[in-house]
């Protein structure tokens, strides 16, 4: 039993001593960690570039721990064979333990890992290891001298290469290339720095306008044996050579005292340049130098009509030759004599009568033209100079002449608005103030219309607005008008361009003219329209654009409005007229319609109780008219309230109170009168009828009508406003009087549809 006892106790005390070893003891005494370990050059006492570095750590980490707390600065690309990592412990199985180690091997292969000259700080854990790499033989620095040139970008052809080695060198001469090839030579100098620097220059001298490399390339050695990696290149272009900036003279026709001057960019040796200026054809001179950039050769007088050529050459001070430099001119053709014949008053025509010079010659007008003789057209009262410049080689002269319009069409004092237009203002005694358009309607250009203010009838609108898009020259307010209700319809007739806008039955007053621009005024009901058949009895058209009255037969087109409503008790037949000759319905119905197109180029007969009668027996039948009229051509038709002036000679004498006025006339010599009266205000009382009538006979006119008054009264010149309106504004109107030029309405296919 003792014994047993005994073997129990020696089994713990053993097993006691050998758990102290295998755990306490380690524990207890840990081994130490080594110091970081790398390899350093022998000649600079630096870390070479493919060092190995070795550092310990306390504790047992895995590679990927290890790679998650290495930080190196700068950053360096730790690959899969750049790492070893070995964990260190006394008893295989201590590593798990805290007081194990961890050996970490950075470039274990010894490859080309660091920067040359480069300061390395490597972090692990609680390890922190900072190194300097040793430095590479290479060009730190390079200049020219003399200094490359701001402004050009080169340098002189003497110019010197610097090269400055950040290590000393045994410089070989082999080591330096240069492109495009040329001779040169170095010499070489220790810097203070401890460095080399070599110098290099052309043998000769470099090329002028070349562009150099200098290039030392990789593997130059310095004194400690390190072989440089980065090769170095330099590039320079050397500076042209001195060329010509400025040649004089150059050209044609130059006077024959014409001196030669020349600029150069450099300093030039004046001797080379006196000896090799050379002038063909030759010719004797003397040379004045500015400064030894520039200088004048003044020769004796050049030859007329002569090319003469000049080279130069020569080299600059620094000795560098002359970009050789070639030019020409030529010396004048003898002068020429000049003079403008032709007619002082326009039109006229104007010739360059010349003489001298070689014979041929170029001509150029102030006008533009370039012939010998040009045609001159003024304007009136206009006074003109003109200039022609001769020129015949390389000379010239040039002559003035004077030429004046032709007197104005106009009335003295009248303003021209342009050939068929004059226009005056004048303040009568009272005061009173009057406006006046004088229209040519002779000429072909003119249209002279009757027509609706606004697009159709019974749309007001004031002069100035219609007028706008018409692009009337000229226009005044047209008849009387019913001033009430939402339509406004004039109360007399209107006919333009021959077709029949409105037709009422009217107890007004008209003025009309034919193609002949002959005139007539008169009653309006003299103008009476028959509606004929080929086979029966003709019926009277009792207006155009008018509704109807019983029994009665009118006639709508597209100045009405665009669709018209027709009576129940009515009857309507459309037309299509191709000509001005009879034509047929195409369509037509009897009821209740409110919907009647009334298209351009179309017309619509509506007939009431006996009309419609009539209608209905003859609109299958080609209908005609018959116009009843003192002129049987007319074309132009407006009406009014009064005639004033009829065949040349005022009518009776009629009473009546000053208010503004608007009249209409036309002379013996086929001029329209547009006359406007101002009234109702301290600067113009306005005229009676009579003062109108009298007024107007001092114009001599044939015939003469009174249009509507009052705030109507209104005259607008190439669109403005010339009167002051009494209403203190325009008033809109039912109808105006318009003049356009170059717009004259043509004559339209038949007298009873609208065309445009």
């Amino acid at each position: 039993m003792l014994r047993r006892v005994i073997v129990v106790a020696a089994v713990a005390v053993l097993s006691l001593a050998t758990g102290f070893v295998a755990l306490a003891y380690p524990a207890i005494f840990r081994q130490s960690l080594a110091e970081p370990w790398l390899q350093l050059d022998a000649a600079e006492g630096r870390v070479g570039l493919d060092s190995q570095i070795v550092i310990e750590v306390r504790g047992s980490f895995s590679e990927e721990e290890i790679r998650e707390s290495l930080d190196i600065r700068p950053p360096l690309p730790i690959g899969e064979d750049d790492l070893t990592v070995k964990r260190v412990a006394v008893f295989p199985w201590h590593e798990g333990f805290p007081w194990a180690k961890t050996r970490v091997t950075i470039n274990p292969a010894k490859a080309r890992l660091f920067q040359p000259e480069t300061s390395y700080a490597i972090a692990l854990k609680d390890q922190l290891l900072t190194f300097d790499t040793i430095s590479l033989p290479r060009v730190v620095a390079a200049h020219i001298t003399p200094a490359v040139d701001d402004v050009s970008g080169s340098v002189p052809t003497s110019s010197s290469i610097v090269l400055r080695f950040n290590e000393e060198l045994i410089w070989q001469d082999e080591w330096l290339s240069v492109d495009p090839p040329a001779d040169v030579t170095t010499t070489t100098r220790k810097t203070e720095a401890g460095g080399t620097e070599v110098v290099v220059m052309a043998v000769d001298r470099w090329e002028n306008s070349t562009t150099y490399t200098v290039t030392v390339p990789e593997g130059v050695i310095d004194v400690h044996g390190h072989e440089g990696e980065e090769p170095f290149s330099l590039n320079f272009n050397t500076g042209p050579r001195p060329v010509v900036v400025g040649a004089t003279p150059t050209g044609n026709h130059l006077s024959p005292e014409s001196a030669v001057r020349v600029e150069f960019d450099r300093a030039m040796n004046r001797q080379s340049v006196e000896e090799s200026l050379l002038l063909q054809p030759g010719a004797t001179g003397i040379f004045e130098w500015e400064s030894d950039l520039a200088f004048k050769w003044r020769p004796a007088a050049l030859e007329y009509s002569t090319a003469y050529t000049v080279s130069l050459g020569g080299t600059s001070i620094d000795g560098d030759p002359l970009v050789p430099h070639k030019w020409s001119f030529s010396t004048h053709d003898p002068p020429i004599q000049l003079a403008i014949e032709g007619e002082e008053t326009s039109p006229a025509t104007l010739g360059a009568a010349v003489s001298g010079g070689t014979g041929d010659y170029s001509f150029e007008w102030s006008s533009g033209e370039t012939s010998r003789e040009i045609r001159v057209d003024l304007w009136f009262e206009e006074v003109r100079t003109y200039a022609v410049s001769v020129t015949s080689g390389d000379r010239s002269a040039s002559a003035e002449f004077v030429v004046s319009g032709p007197p104005s069409p106009c009335p003295e004092e009248w303003r021209i608005i342009n050939e068929e237009v004059c226009y005056n203002e004048e303040v009568l005694p009272g005061p009173v103030q009057v406006f006046t358009a004088r229209v040519d309607l002779r000429d072909p250009d003119v249209g002279l219309s009757s027509l609706p203010a606004g697009d159709f009838l019974g749309q007001a609108r004031t002069v100035s607005e219609s007028s706008q898009p018409r692009d009337a020259v000229v226009a005044v307010n047209g008849d009387f008008f019913n001033i009430s209700g939402p339509e406004h319809f004039t109360l007399g007739p209107m006919i333009s361009g021959s077709s029949f806008v409105r037709a009422p039955q009217s107890g007004g007053v008209v003025l009309a003219l034919d193609g002949a621009l002959n005139s007539w005024v008169g009653p309006a009901k003299t103008l009476e329209v028959y509606v004929q058949p080929p086979d029966g009895d003709p019926h009277r058209l009792n207006s155009v654009n008018t509704a109807p009255g019983e029994d009665q037969l009118v006639l709508f087109n597209a100045y009405r409005a665009s669709q018209l409503a027709v009576a129940a008790d009515a009857c309507y037949a459309t037309f299509a007229p191709a000509d001005d000759g009879a034509s047929g319905a195409y369509a037509f119905s009897c009821g209740a319609t409110t919907e009647v197109r009334l298209q351009v180029g179309e017309f619509v007969l509506v007939g009431r109780g006996a009309a419609a009668d009539w209608l209905r027996q003859y609109v299958d039948q080609p209908l005609g008219f018959v116009i009843s009229f003192a002129l049987p051509d007319v074309e132009f038709l407006v009406g009014g309230s009064h005639v004033l002036i009829s065949n040349g000679e005022p009518t009776e004498p009629i009473e009546g109170k000053r208010h503004p006025r608007t009249a209409i006339g036309v002379d013996a010599e086929r001029y329209l009168y547009l006359v406007v009266v101002d009234g109702r205000s301290d600067d113009s009382i306005g005229m009676t009828l009579a003062e109108l009538q009298g007024y107007l006979a001092g114009f001599d006119l044939v015939s003469a009508i009174n249009l509507d008054g009052g705030g109507s009264s209104t005259l607008v010149l190439e669109g403005a406003v010339m009167n002051t309106p009494s209403d203190g504004k325009e008033r809109t109107v039912a109808s105006v009087v318009v003049v356009q030029l170059a717009q004259s309405p043509e004559a339209c296919w038949h007298r009873f549809i609208r065309c445009n």
